[in-house]
């Protein structure tokens, strides 16, 4: 009996071995495709585990998703599947997850097609792979990544919530009204153009890179680095600091004619300003030209550092 038993464990790791080898090792390839209603795309709700999602222009205006299915090795039970509800003005996209059993892997590749300037309000939570879209002219926009990477360009909304739990996220030629940015872990690089953004972020490890117009912000960070540079001296600022460090570069120009008022509280840690400035007879208080704009800093532990962004 034992003998039974360990010739047919011989024959089961040799079935696998044969799977999963490079020369036949693709054991299913399928693709599913599904036509949407443009009248159901005013809000379109997107969840993917894993492979790789990508949003495109449909130019000929027909919209409609499709997946490919790969699957390597030994896979027992039913194949990952296309789901798609669309009620009322809205569509919801994601996938099953599939089979009960799996030695290899299963790659997905999900590419959504849309006609230009139909979706008012994106939704999109990725758990891992990748993730890609360009040329979005949205109201809203809400993006969370669990882990993996993503990349947006030419997306443009009145308010964006940027959210990555751990991954790599990069939102490039971007616009918008508003923007709330928080990160757990992982990285984000934001590039805006045109008008100003009201910028709202909170890091708690990792790093965010914002590179744009500031109407007015909001920072926080309790660990990782921030590193914020803006075009135009914002309106209003607001920076507290547990732990980590913080950059940020302010126009030179407007810094030495309009001018802020930087005040700031240090428990243990440090506050850099590189402006030419006066203490203003309080220690506290830091006055850079007219000093018109008021600026808060409150650190715990870490670094805040002013630095002088080169006027183009």
């Amino acid at each position: 009996m034992l003998k039974y038993f360990a010739a047919a464990g011989l024959v089961f790791v040799c079935l696998l071995q044969g799977c999963t080898s490079s020369g036949e090792s693709v054991i299913a390839d399928s693709i599913q495709k599904v036509d949407l209603k443009v009248e159901a795309l005013e809000k379109v709700n997107i969840s993917s585990g894993s492979g790789s999602f990508n949003i495109h222009l449909a130019e000929d205006g027909r919209p409609y998703v499709n997946m490919q299915t790969k699957i390597r090795g030994l896979h027992l039970g039913p194949t990952p599947s296309l789901i798609v509800e669309e009620t009322g003005n809205s569509t919801d996209i994601r996938t099953s997850s599939g089979g009960w059993l799996r030695i290899g892997s299963i790659q997905t590749e999900i590419n959504l097609y849309l006609p230009e300037n139909t979706v008012k309000e994106l939704k999109a939570s990725i758990g891992s792979g990748y993730f890609y879209c360009d040329e979005l002219n949205l109201e809203n926009l809400e993006f969370r990544l669990a882990s993996g990477y993503a990349n947006m360009d030419m997306i443009s909304a009145d308010s964006m919530l940027l959210h990555v739990d751990s991954g790599n996220l990069g939102l490039y030629n971007a616009e918008a009204d508003e923007m709330e940015i928080k990160i757990s872990s992982g990285g984000i690089n934001v590039e805006t153009f045109g008008d100003p953004t009201a910028l709202k972020a909170s890091i708690s490890s990792g790093y965010l890179s914002f590179d744009g117009g500031i109407s007015q912000g909001e920072l926080k960070c309790s660990s990782g680095t921030l590193d914020v540079a803006s075009s135009i001296l914002p309106e209003t600022l607001d920076c507290m600091v547990s732990s980590g460090d913080v950059y940020l570069a302010l126009p030179q120009k407007e810094a030495e004619d309009t001018g802020f008022t930087a005040s700031y509280k240090v428990s243990s840690g440090d506050f850099y300003n590189e402006f030419p400035h006066l203490d203003n007879d309080k220690k506290d208080k830091q006055v850079t030209g007219k000093g018109e704009k008021e600026y808060n800093f409150k650190i715990a532990s870490g670094s805040v550092t002013l630095t002088q962004h080169e006027d183009d």
